[in-house]
């Protein structure tokens, strides 16, 4: 590849920009995808280890290998928490710099040139058009809700089992 070329030049000269744009829109839309499920399968995760923790909370019998396995539980809900924050975060890092991508090429193509100046670019959305986009941007990932799956979500559960790590800490003690 010659210096003056960037990956993402070369792949326009090979494939052309539109086409190039189709497969970072499909490899964003699949990032997406693997956020959303990646989240509903962590909230049914959590949803049975809390419920298996209030069952024994409530009904179990106050033998110490209960109280552990309280402690047990929640120590895997604080795992899986952070596990999901560590996936995510990357997750969000590949959909940014996928739509940057698709924005500098948008920027740079005059496939995309009406786009341009009929302002309907979506990717362009946020950028000073004066200028080039750059790749990948430093731009804080805040569109859509994303932050609910980076922080909220992470943030929420964690707290949750915290508590119950307290609560069965508090168990064993007295």
């Amino acid at each position: 590849m010659p210096k003056d070329k960037t990956p993402l030049s070369q792949a326009e000269d090979d494939v052309g920009a539109v086409e190039a744009y189709n497969i970072l829109q499909r490899r964003q839309m699949n990032e997406d995808r693997i956020l959303a499920e990646r989240t509903s399968m962590f909230l049914v995760a959590t949803s049975f280890l809390f419920a298996a923790f209030v069952v024994l909370l409530t009904s179990a019998p106050t033998g110490c290998i209960f109280k552990v396995l309280g402690i047990i539980l929640s120590s895997v809900g604080i795992t899986l928490t952070v596990l999901l924050y560590i996936f995510n975060r990357n997750a969000i890092k590949a959909v940014t710099f996928w739509h940057d991508a698709q924005a500098k090429i948008e920027f740079e193509t005059s496939e995309f040139e009406y786009m341009r100046q009929k302002h309907v670019a979506p990717h362009l959305q946020g950028f000073d058009l004066d200028k080039e986009p750059e790749l990948p941007t430093k731009k804080k990932e805040s569109s859509g809700t994303r932050p609910i799956y980076k922080y909220c979500l992470p943030i929420t559960f964690g707290t949750l089992w915290i508590a119950a790590l307290a609560v069965s800490i508090a168990r064993i003690v007295s």
